[in-house]
């Protein structure tokens, strides 16, 4: 088994503080969250956004988001519409540019 550094485990939490905000915004029917211009990142529940996080915590697609501002401003991130070309519109988490640059990846983690 392969530790997790500090900065995992911060990864992880900011993650699931992320996830619940993104499944708040449609009631826990979908889990989207975007930044502007960045792109976006779709799941069909909370189980599978955290899994996304586990799966790119410690990689280069997050490098550089700084964890404890992102997760201390995510609750405040304003739910939006967001037309998805695959799934259709649902409202989507905007998150604080704190959480930049590699919370909006385009991949469909659940794969649909």
């Amino acid at each position: 088994m392969v530790a997790c550094s500090s900065s995992d485990d911060e990864c992880l939490a900011t993650g699931e503080a992320i996830c619940r905000k993104a499944c708040a915004c449609n009631a826990g029917t979908a889990c989207r969250f975007v930044q502007g211009g960045a792109g976006g990142t779709a799941t069909k529940s909370e189980e599978s956004c955290n899994r996304y996080f586990s799966d790119t915590c410690g990689t280069p697609a997050l490098a550089g988001v700084n964890f404890a501002k992102c997760a201390a401003e995510v609750d405040g991130a304003q739910c939006v519409t967001n037309e998805n070309p695959i799934d259709g519109p649902a409202k989507a988490a905007q998150l604080p540019g704190s959480c930049a640059p590699g919370a909006t990846n385009t991949a469909k983690p659940d794969g649909g």
